[in-house]
């Protein structure tokens, strides 16, 4: 899968996430990799405050 972006602007990349619950770390990878990140309880409490706007 690929995504295009205007020339200058940061590329874009498709990801899955599975949002963890408060206090709790999230995971994500990339749609074209098989590599799954975690991030930290504050980083999980980021990500919610975004998703809800």
């Amino acid at each position: 899968m690929e995504f295009e972006s205007n020339k200058g602007d940061l590329p874009t990349h498709g990801l899955h996430l599975w949002l963890g619950k408060e206090n709790e770390q999230s995971m994500f990878m990339y749609l074209t990799d098989d590599s799954v990140y975690l991030t930290s309880a504050a980083m999980t409490q980021k990500l919610r405050e975004l998703l809800e706007n």
